[in-house]
């Protein structure tokens, strides 16, 4: 049997490694034909941020809420609709307390930031009349299934030190059209239990209550209207914001601070109103 020679064997060997390459070239030109660049979120503030994305994808990223969470008290109490109160002496019950807030805002020394959603406007009696503003209009009520509230779209990588709002409809939403407003579209849309009405516009603060505990008295009602009764409210906030999650704002409202100093037996209506106006600066308060 005849032996192959050392130069067959290195002609062979030669061979088979340039085989080897060309294989493999070939594997790795099929791979890359294969391959498809995988689309994501690129934006580090968005909630659904891919770093392992190769491209942008465009309009698919989405942001976080600015959310109010609110805890209902009456002074040491959970606030409760029907439960008998005492105000200095006098004995009543809550049956409804139900108000606006409006451009809730964080604040920094250089920058106030609020929520990026918008609304369109018809404005009968202003230049332009239609005007496209900030939808940052949330109802508050005891007497709503929910404790949040998410405000609106937040985008910001800042960090703040104070927040600000107001209580009641500011300007020029309250001036609009609210059946231009379509229903469901913004809490500054009319339903059948809104907080509006025809000859004042968007009703503040709507409290009803009985000004003693027997069952079957009569039901006081106060509404709180017109912009010389919008009340701006600044607290602190610390929160340091996270990339890509929600930022919370949460308040605790003391309504026995919102009565004080009312008399059921001395006061008038307009009274009242004047007391609850003075005193809504001290009703709210930052939860650490």
């Amino acid at each position: 049997m005849k032996r192959k020679s050392a130069r067959s064997n290195l002609v062979c060997a030669k061979t088979n490694f340039r085989t080897t390459i060309i294989l493999a070239l070939w594997l790795l030109s099929m791979l890359g034909a294969c391959y498809e660049p995988e689309e994501g979120c690129l934006d580090v503030t968005a909630t659904n941020f891919e770093a392992s994305a190769d491209e942008g994808c465009g309009d698919c990223c989405n942001y976080p809420v600015l959310q109010l969470q609110v805890s209902h008290g009456y002074g040491d109490t959970t606030l409760r609709y029907g439960d008998p109160y005492d105000l200095d002496g006098q004995p009543f019950r809550i049956r409804q307390f139900i108000y606006y807030i409006s451009e809730l805002r964080l604040k920094n020394s250089s920058e106030t930031v609020g929520v990026v959603d918008s609304i369109q406007l018809s404005l009968p009696n202003s230049l332009p009349s239609e005007q496209t503003i900030e939808d940052n209009f949330t109802i508050i009520s005891p007497d709503f299934a929910k404790f949040s509230y998410d405000i609106g779209t937040f985008r910001s990588t800042s960090n703040f030190d104070s927040l600000r709002f107001f209580v009641g409809v500011t300007a020029p939403a309250n001036e609009a059209d609210v059946a231009a407003i379509s229903t469901g579209s913004s809490d500054l849309a009319i339903s059948s239990d809104s907080l509006y009405s025809e000859s004042d516009g968007y009703i503040f603060n709507r409290i009803r209550f009985q000004k003693d505990t027997i069952t079957g008295s009569d039901t006081l009602m106060l509404e709180v209207v017109g912009t010389e009764q919008l009340v701006e409210i600044v607290l602190p906030f610390k929160e340091e914001i996270t990339l890509g999650q929600p930022v919370c704002v949460k308040l605790r409202i003391d309504y026995k601070e919102w009565l004080k100093g009312i008399d059921f037996a001395t006061d008038n209506q307009s009274d009242m109103i004047s007391k609850i106006v003075s005193n809504t600066p001290d009703v709210f308060s930052v939860i650490e």
